[in-house]
């Protein structure tokens, strides 16, 4: 919906733009870019897992996941990281949603996906920390 909002405001503010002189019309376009950037594209994302307590929170740029508890019990409400290391190169563009999960059939287990190279990676999540993990899924 943010995205649809988004592209609205855009197009809206192109079409003013319409009768300006080409400099002042490039201008406004990276501003806005830089704007819709702003308002529309979501770093983190929280996917839910079959646990009613636990999300998985992504950062759709790098790659890295926390464990999300969330309870009405403050001794019960947590953030553990599944996995720190980010999965992008020193030199890889930036980009938000480059990482999205996918769940599986097993409530512990999720897909991850590179969007830009099309690597997947098996996640794991646990409570338990040495039964998380992420790992790439190979190519044949």
């Amino acid at each position: 919906m943010k995205k649809m909002i988004c592209l609205a405001l855009c197009a809206m503010a192109l079409s003013f733009t319409s009768c300006v002189d080409k400099k002042r019309d490039q201008q406004l376009f990276e501003q806005l870019s830089t704007f819709q950037q702003q308002l529309c594209d979501d770093v983190f994302e929280l996917y839910p897992t079959n646990n009613m307590w636990t999300f998985l929170k992504l950062n759709t740029i790098t790659g890295q996941i926390w464990i999300v508890q969330w309870s009405n019990d403050r001794e019960r409400r947590f953030t553990y990281p599944l996995s720190e290391k980010p999965l992008i190169a020193d030199d890889d563009r930036l980009q938000t949603g480059r990482f999205s999960l996918i769940e599986t059939n097993n409530m512990y287990t999720f897909l991850m996906l590179d969007n830009i190279t099309g690597k997947c990676y098996q996640v794991h999540w646990s409570f338990e920390e040495d039964e998380r993990f992420v790992i790439p899924i190979p190519w044949n």
